[in-house]
């Protein structure tokens, strides 16, 4: 047996300055790379300028790439300079991070919980407690889509996973090795994956609840780590544990590792990132995550319409607190041309949340469904699912002013989901990414060009309401915290406790 070389101690970490520092820097060398396409962007030289203007110096940006020809080489170009910028830091030592991927490392010991077999998923959402399968869920889908808190490709895309499990019988996961990095997130959905009876690898700081271990419920086998897995200071060994687990077989790989605070957002990001350029191509069957709303999308006609609706017929005292500037100035989205940009970038999460989204997450599945891993010299692309999720009342977002706010945002139509509704309509959604030959992601699926697919991909959109607004998405929350004050004036204390 040979002695595997284990990589010094250390942890990863940004060059240079802050995230948002960094952030600021990439969209400005994005703009002197590709001058005639983004030349128009009003990206200030100050980074202290920019904390300040970047919820409206995005839709902006955005919108030029989108408009042009060459929309999927800048998210390349902007996807691999923000891989490049971060480091494994050892002791004084700064190494690029996706180099000491490539380390040897000791993989973690596994236990495993077998579960028995339940038989195929049949698709369900719950919904307020109660769970909706079969008509009464095709109802409910339908409901969403008239509401226009869900576009017409998650309508279809929602359409065809039901079908299929109809004419199927259910939908059998059998076989599949997937990966579920930040299993303990909200939205993990691993124990949709365990009904469909896959073996899932759970990988997160803490091992997997009793309560989930412990279920009669479940099929498949879920995989562990008993005294956890970091992402942030041991992602060699999170990369050698995976290759051990695949032991040769191609593995679904689902990005839901995240942290609140100290960058740790777009740290998290990057090392999954970096994990999947470290493992070999025929490794990977797909590349999954959820996206957030709260980032420049663009919008469907249907979305538009949504808007410009809103506004006309919105009820006078929105109209007179708009008119005085208190609902922002100009409508929700950015309109260039034929290009129409959602503003709804909250930058009271942050730089670090914003560009882990924007670069590490749109534009990374973006860069890998039209050409694989940005270093590549030919496009490679990987199976990708990356679907937009309605904004959610996860512990992250356990914040007195989000709370509040969440309790008057049906005065703007926006539907708040619960943790269990998100998870299980864009679980259905994941689950159609990998079944569909026809889904936008999926390389088996052919287009005229990579701008095609780039643009199918982000149409499948679950927002819940926030996209198509008639106001920027940041005074829509300031204006719904002050309704849900005015309805009950009782949580002025606990705001400012």
């Amino acid at each position: 047996m040979t002695q595997q070389k284990l990589s010094k101690a250390g942890e990863i970490s940004i060059r240079g300055g802050s995230a948002t520092t960094l952030f600021h820097e990439l969209l400005l060398g994005a703009q002197a790379a590709f001058p005639s396409e983004l030349g128009e962007a009003r990206i200030s030289t100050s980074s202290k300028a920019f904390r300040s203007e970047f919820r409206e110096v995005l839709p902006e940006f955005e919108a030029l790439r989108q408009q042009s020809d060459q929309r999927t080489e800048i998210a390349r170009h902007l996807f691999a300079a923000s891989q490049a910028a971060f480091c494994w830091r050892a002791g004084d030592v700064d190494q690029p991070l996706e180099e000491a991927l490539a380390e040897d490392a000791e993989p973690y010991p596994l236990a495993a919980s077998h579960f028995e077999d339940a038989g195929p998923l049949t698709p369900s959402v719950r919904f307020g407690g109660d769970m909706y399968a079969d008509q009464r869920l095709v109802a409910r889908v339908n409901q969403l889509f008239d509401a226009g808190q869900i576009t017409e490709d998650a309508w279809n895309a929602l359409g065809w996973i039901i079908n299929h499990a109809e004419q199927s019988g259910g939908l059998n996961l059998v076989g599949r090795r997937v990966v579920m990095l930040g299993a303990g997130a909200a939205l993990a959905p691993v124990e949709v994956l365990l009904r469909g009876g896959a073996e899932v690898l759970w990988l997160d700081l803490n091992a997997p609840p009793a309560e989930l271990t412990d279920r009669s419920d479940l099929s498949g086998t879920l995989h562990y780590s008993p005294s956890g897995a970091n992402l942030l200071t041991e992602p060699q060994r999170v990369r050698a544990t995976i290759e051990s687990f695949g032991a040769g077989c191609p593995l679904d790989l689902c990005l839901f590792a995240y942290a609140p605070g100290r960058a740790r957002e777009w740290l998290l990001t990057a090392s999954m990132n970096a994990i999947v350029h470290a493992l070999p191509s025929t490794a990977v069957r797909t590349v999954s995550m959820f996206v957030s709303p709260a980032c420049p999308s663009r919008l469907t006609a249907a979305e538009i319409r949504r808007s410009r609706q809103q506004a006309q017929r919105g009820a006078l005292w929105k109209k007179t607190v708009a008119r005085v500037g208190l609902l922002g100035r100009g409508a929700g989205h950015y309109t260039r041309g034929s290009i129409a940009v959602s503003r709804s970038v909250i930058a009271m999460q942050g730089g670090a949340y914003q560009a882990s989204q924007y670069l590490s997450k749109i534009l990374a599945a973006e860069t890998w469904c039209t050409w694989g891993n940005p270093a590549n010299s030919s496009p490679s692309p990987f199976h990708v699912s990356a679907n937009t999720a309605a904004i959610t009342a996860t512990p992250s977002m356990r914040k007195p002013v989000f709370e509040i706010a969440f309790r008057g945002s049906p005065a703007f139509d926006i539907d708040i989901f619960q943790p269990e509704t998100t998870r299980d309509l864009n679980s259905l959604l994941m689950l159609r990414d990998w079944l569909d030959p026809s889904a936008p992601g999926n390389p088996a699926m052919t287009f005229h060009s990579d701008r095609q697919r780039a643009e199918a991909l982000a149409r499948v959109k679950i927002h819940g309401g926030a996209h198509g607004i008639a106001y920027p998405a940041e005074p829509t929350i300031r204006m719904s915290l002050l309704v849900s004050l005015a309805k009950q004036p009782g949580q002025l204390r606990r705001l400012f406790s």
